[in-house]
């Protein structure tokens, strides 16, 4: 078996398979492409490790450069784990193992602490994780409620622009306390947009918070949601709940201020969710808890690796 990074990789098309298997979705590589040139987590790194056999990709390991705020209140960079997959036929081989030590030394290299990520609790490669001595940092209960709505009012025009000064400015309010992934500015912010593939019309933005959302065939999903004051929380809620006719959804629930509104508003919830972050020490030097306390923040754009 021979590693390589996929900027090595001579063909690229043979990803479909994998990042249909690592993210249950229609795989574009013109797509991906792009993606790799916008986002600032990416574009100077390697984007991933590749295993080949038979002259074949038979397994990916997708790394980030994440910024993070420790409890000095300096930036420090920590390492991102993402679109894990290896093909079926290819299973148990110690494929997985070797592209993760591969993006382990890499993260070593430069000279970053920890190594983030986050999967499904119930998955197979949860163990894995966790045999490769990553531990449990946060899991994120998820919400659910019907809506049963005739004709739905919009509450609010969609925006030409996307408010990217409104939404930093009440980010930064809110996260200036807060140790973790909180580390946004406007170029930052537009990429995780840009990945996301959101716009102006998923977004609904008020003095004190905002909602991040997305329709699908499911529904609603609440993206991400931030605000000042438990009662502009229960607006945005509202008024997400008014221009949905079946459901809303929140697979990742951040903040417990968010989790009350959506119990006080009946809606289900998981404690046991779709998400679980989950940390690897890379040196022995410094702990997680010395360097980002208690509590390490992790805002609905971020889970998406």
């Amino acid at each position: 078996m021979k590693i390589s990074t996929y900027r090595e990789l001579e063909y690229k098309s043979e990803l479909l398979p994998l990042m249909n298997q690592a993210f249950h979705l229609p795989f574009n590589l013109k797509a991906f492409e792009r993606i790799v040139e916008i986002d600032l987590r990416v574009k100077s790194g390697p984007v991933g490790f590749c295993a080949i056999e038979d002259e074949h990709l038979v397994g990916f390991v997708g790394v980030l450069d994440l910024p993070t705020r420790n409890l000095d209140g300096d930036m420090e960079h920590i390492g991102g784990i993402c679109g894990v997959a290896t093909l079926p036929g290819y299973m148990r081989k110690g494929i997985c193992t070797a592209l993760m030590n591969a993006a382990h030394e890499y993260f070593k290299q430069k000279n970053y602490s920890f190594s983030f990520l986050s999967t499904v609790p119930t998955s197979m490669a949860y163990n894995l994780y966790k045999a490769m001595d990553y531990k449990d940092l946060t899991e994120f209960p998820s919400a659910y409620k019907t809506i049963q709505n005739g004709d739905i009012k919009i509450l609010e025009k969609t925006r030409k622009r996307l408010n990217f000064e409104k939404i930093l400015e009440i980010y930064t309010e809110y996260s200036k306390a807060k140790t973790g992934f909180v580390i946004r500015d406007k170029e930052y912010l537009n990429t995780l947009m840009r990945v996301e593939g959101l716009n102006a019309k998923d977004c609904m933005i008020e003095e004190q918070g905002y909602v991040i959302n997305k329709k699908d065939k499911n529904g609603t999903r609440i993206k991400e949601i931030v605000a000042l004051s438990a009662k502009c929380l229960k607006r945005l809620v509202q008024k997400v709940e008014n221009n949905t006719r079946t459901a809303v959804y929140d697979k990742a629930v951040m903040d417990n201020k968010v989790l009350q509104i959506y119990r006080a508003r009946k809606y289900m919830l998981l404690s046991r969710s779709n998400a679980v972050a989950m940390i690897k020490p890379l040196t022995a030097a410094v702990s997680f808890k010395q360097t980002y306390g208690d509590k390490f923040y992790v805002g609905g754009l971020d889970v998406g690796c």
